[in-house]
């Protein structure tokens, strides 16, 4: 199957107001949640909080910005980078009605990004590619707590004025994090921006490409590295 079949099917089929992605994140949001790096959008739906809170959180993340290429049909822009650069993706919705919504826009992603192009016909199915939420540790959510020994490379996110920040902390002293804004090997994959207004018609994605040196690792190193991370 081509590209353009799988971008027909994708556009045909999108994905349905159900539609919930894979998340890490368990615990409810509080009137004692401060500050929130991504949006969770899965667990905003039992968020004890004060209506006034709600509202703070949700215009913080409902920024987007309208991407008339993706209008009528779906637009797979790569991002090449190397690992060690600041990658900002723009929020793109793929109707001007969905950028003046308010509705708070969270970030989804695929890690394998074969699977996306093997899968894209079943996008947003049971039978689709394995979609989860693009989160960050509690600790990086609530500076409060304790930090704990993050998985090797495992990359970090921030929500900010309509973008996504895909950095690595790179060391913690007390409560205040020394931010390196950069992202590595790990963030790679297909990255999309939705809200439950255009879960529906997902049309734009960015697949994120990092340019590495060519060389051979051994097969037993390779069972090594899959161990550790």
């Amino acid at each position: 199957m081509d590209i353009s079949t799988i971008l027909f099917m994708i556009i045909c089929i999108g994905l349905t107001e159900e539609t919930s992605y894979k998340t890490k994140r368990t615990e409810s949001i509080t009137e004692a949640s401060t500050t929130l790096k991504t949006f969770p959008s899965e667990r905003w739906k039992t968020a004890s909080i004060s209506r006034e809170k709600r509202a703070y959180f949700e215009s913080s993340f409902s920024k987007a910005f309208f991407h008339h290429g993706c209008e009528y049909e779906t637009r797979l822009e790569p991002v090449y980078y190397y690992p060690g650069e600041t990658v900002r993706l723009e929020c793109f919705m793929c109707n001007i009605a969905l950028v003046v919504n308010g509705l708070p826009k969270g970030w989804g992603r695929i890690k394998n990004i074969d699977e996306f192009m093997e899968k894209g016909q079943h996008f947003g199915s049971k039978d689709g590619p394995d979609i989860e939420l693009v989160e960050n540790p509690k600790f990086l959510e609530y500076p409060t707590l304790p930090s704990t020994r993050r998985k090797l490379g495992e990359p970090y996110h921030q929500q900010s004025n309509g973008f996504l920040i895909i950095y690595d902390v790179i060391s913690v002293k007390f409560v205040a994090f020394i931010m390196n804004l950069k992202a590595n090997a790990y963030s790679q994959g297909v990255y999309f921006c939705f809200d439950k207004g255009s879960v529906a018609s997902q049309r734009h994605f960015y697949v994120l490409i990092p340019i590495l040196p060519f060389f051979q690792v051994s097969r037993k190193s390779i069972n090594q590295i899959k161990i550790i991370c």
